[in-house]
């Protein structure tokens, strides 16, 4: 049982990420947002604050950083929980950048 909801739970995020892609696939989307979801089990993450400001929050049920380079404006949210790290780098507003992530299953 507890394999077959973690099998869901993958297909769940990928489906995640292709309505993600669609909602950012606007003519020069390619180049402004990208998301990926990653297995967080003896995964590191590493937050590049130089010339950034980085904020811990919480989106939804999970916990984040949002991380905004001063230099162009590049965002870089990082959320997070128990089997998953989420990353979305992207030149949005933060409120959509926000959106995006609550987007995903299970971060409401």
């Amino acid at each position: 049982m507890e394999e077959h909801m973690k099998k869901m739970k993958e297909t769940v995020l990928i489906v995640a990420g292709i309505v993600a892609g669609v909602l950012l696939s606007g003519p020069a989307a390619s180049a402004v947002a990208r998301l990926t979801a990653t297995p967080s089990s003896g995964a590191s993450v590493m937050l590049d604050r130089q010339g950034a400001v980085v904020t811990q929050t919480e989106i939804g049920t999970r916990g984040a950083f949002i991380s905004r380079r001063q230099q162009d404006n590049r965002m870089v949210v990082l959320m997070f929980d128990n089997d998953y790290a989420y990353t979305l780098t992207s030149y949005l507003e933060q409120g959509e950048a926000v959106a995006v992530m609550e987007s995903i299953p299970g971060a409401g």
